[in-house]
């Protein structure tokens, strides 16, 4: 693979998003691109993690690799400015989206009165989960139009993918005539079906802020992401879509539809890993190796990343014996990094 190709997928992907890249690069001609997101990862988790374990998934890829290491996350860091910028090259600056939850000066609130052609006094807008249909007893929840902002011209509803200012990679490869996939962890990620809306051929989006599927969590239940078991369990949903569009399936694994030239996911346990204190399942983040002095994972934390590794080992077995190994390009990033890694550190600021 030559050098100068290497960049324009590196810049393609939004290394600007960024914390960690490792590109599967040799000579062949690239059919297909999988892009993987472990929200959540360090350059020096992948570093720790591969030295620890040199023979794992992610050990061979980084020895048969390229690791991109001059890449820093978007300011503010987050999902939704992360995964755009990897999927446009653009920062929030051009996407127009700083976060998932902002103020938009254009729109009218969705329970407001709206008159088409008055000026809108401007609106919060939320792109998560708070744009689910209630109540759902499955991970297959839909956005609920009535909870979309207003375009004030003509009192349209405003869908996640008419947000961002500009199109994405997924929009380009589908004009082409390629398939395109993509799962994540919101329905309000169909914001990456871009402004034309029809982006993704294969949106697979369980909800994962619910108690096992279910909304709203029934009294005294376990939010996925409270609970590292239930999280790494969510991921293995999302993993198992993957496998069968490898397969050529989509991500029902019930119509043959081919592999797709772009798709990928977000894992979320190493982030979750990171953040979460249980009192049943650990304290997770990271401790103070007394060899060193130097921060490592925690057991909660080493687990997930060991789960992650696991996963990304059974997509690259699929790509083996489907045949489509050598002629796909695999990218693993992350949306975004948890910071700091050192709770000392931590400064908040009231707002």
């Amino acid at each position: 693979m030559a050098k100068s190709y290497v960049k324009v997928v590196l810049s393609t992907f939004g290394c600007i998003a960024a914390l960690s890249a490792i590109l599967i690069a040799d000579n062949s001609s690239y059919q297909h691109v999988l892009l993987l997101s472990v929200d959540g990862l360090h350059a020096s988790d992948l570093a720790w993690y591969v030295g620890q374990h040199p023979t794992s998934p992610l050990g061979q890829l980084s020895a048969s690799g390229r690791t991109y290491t001059n890449a820093k996350a978007t300011m503010p860091s987050d999902s939704f400015p992360g995964l755009l910028a990897m999927v446009t090259g653009g920062t929030p600056r051009s996407t127009g989206v700083y976060y998932d939850d902002g103020y938009d000066r254009t729109l009218l609130a969705s329970n407001a009165t709206c008159v088409p052609g008055q000026p809108a006094p401007g609106t919060r807008v939320q792109w998560k989960q708070n744009l689910d249909t209630l109540p759902f007893t499955s991970f297959q929840s839909f956005i609920d139009e009535k909870k979309l902002p207003f375009n004030p011209a003509d009192c349209s509803r405003v869908y996640p993918h008419q947000f961002p200012r500009v199109n994405n990679v997924f929009e380009l490869v589908k004009a082409a005539g390629g398939r395109t996939a993509w799962s994540d962890k919101h329905p309000a990620y169909e914001f990456l079906n871009g402004p034309s809306g029809t982006g993704i051929d294969d949106l697979y989006t369980p909800e994962i802020a619910s108690c096992l599927g279910t909304l709203p969590c029934p009294l005294g239940s376990t939010v996925i992401t409270n609970s590292f078991q239930q999280t790494m369990d969510y991921d293995d949903m999302k993993v198992g879509a993957i496998l069968n569009q490898i397969h050529g399936l989509d991500h029902t694994g019930t119509a043959i539809v081919g592999v797709p030239a772009v798709f990928g996911m977000n894992f979320q346990a190493v982030s979750v890993g990171q953040k979460l204190s249980s009192v049943t399942e650990g304290v997770g983040g990271y401790v103070v190796d007394p060899a060193t002095g130097v921060l490592t994972p925690s057991a909660p934390l080493q687990t997930a990343l060991a789960h992650t590794d696991e996963a990304i080992g059974k997509m690259v077995t699929a790509l083996r014996v489907n045949g489509v190994f050598d002629s796909t390009l695999i990218i693993i990033s992350a949306k975004h990094g948890n910071s700091p890694m050192d709770p000392a550190t931590l400064v908040r600021v009231d707002s």
